[in-house]
């Protein structure tokens, strides 16, 4: 009755038989983080996806008059554009033949546009293998890597040394949002000059999720935005900002989903990415990217 924790138990098939598992879950960090904070002179926390500050306040357990400061990118912001594309979906009750054919020639003309290394999430490997069998059979004619699953590290690494040997064409490199290409990678300067983020990565509404939001619901009121659509959002801008890591990086990021324009969603991008709904975004990539080459010629 640990109030604060969950205990779930689990069962999983694999080919020798079933694995059961008892796990001890932490549904609130304050419990271990309220004490650390209150028994220190000062601390200072950083990181680039700390939004909304207020939220974090109370899962950690600060103190009312904790000092909260957001501070803009010092990279030029003429170096990133950032486009919402609204055209199609991967909510659950949308997923059809017709909405993955949406999505797959969207991703073909932005690539189109862009005609550059071009890293592509996806919000699982089920919609992924999808998008990537329709646009193998369309006369793409561009090369087309992916992540699968059970890759090991050494697989992982040689993908990306291949994505990287396509600079200069330019390919895609298709991977799952909570993967390791969504946080450990770098690819700077013309490595890579395109993300996009195609859906939501909401998590499945198992036993801990429903936990979660049964407790934040309970203790601050706001279950299903503290213990869901926050989590998938937090990936959502880990993943976009493999984009520009340096000073000199230029480059597009691009939210594929209806869902990217709702105000309960917008609200989660940083203010000074600026993130625009155009009618035609091809020409906009198309004049972001031309610009540049005319600049660097």
């Amino acid at each position: 009755p640990d109030e604060g924790y969950a205990r779930i138990l689990s069962r999983t098939l694999i080919k020798t038989g079933e694995i059961t598992a008892l796990s001890y879950r932490c549904l609130d960090p304050s419990l271990v983080s309220k004490e650390i904070f209150q028994n220190v002179h000062s601390s200072i926390l950083m990181s680039a996806t700390l939004n909304p500050t207020e939220m974090y306040r109370k899962l950690l357990g600060l103190s009312q008059n904790t000092q909260a400061l957001s501070l803009e990118s010092p990279f030029p912001k003429d170096n990133r554009l950032s486009i919402a594309i609204t055209k199609a979906t991967t909510k659950f009750t949308k997923r059809t033949d017709e909405e993955y054919q949406k999505i797959s020639s969207i991703i073909q003309s932005i690539f189109k546009s862009v005609r550059a290394n071009s890293l592509v999430f996806f919000p699982s490997y089920a919609i992924l293998e999808r998008v990537r069998k329709i646009l193998s059979k369309a006369p793409f004619g561009q090369d087309i890597l992916y992540e699968s699953q059970n890759m090991s590290k050494a697989q992982k690494e040689s993908l990306v040394e291949e994505f990287k040997s396509h600079s200069r064409d330019g390919a895609l490199l298709f991977a799952v949002i909570s993967g390791s290409f969504s946080e450990g990678i770098d690819l700077p300067g013309e490595l890579l000059q395109c993300v996009i983020i195609v859906g939501i990565p909401f998590g499945r509404p198992d036993l801990e999720t429903k936990e979660l939001i049964k407790y934040y619901d309970e203790n601050y009121g706001l279950g299903v935005f503290y213990g869901y659509i926050f989590p998938a959002m937090n990936k959502v801008i880990q993943a976009a900002g493999r984009c520009i890591r340096t000073e000199n990086d230029r480059g597009a990021i691009i939210f594929l989903d209806e869902r990217f324009s709702w105000k309960q969603y917008m609200q989660f991008f940083p203010k000074d990415w600026n993130v625009i709904v155009p009618s035609d975004y091809t020409t906009l990539l198309k004049d972001f990217f031309q610009d540049h080459s005319i600049l660097k010629n």
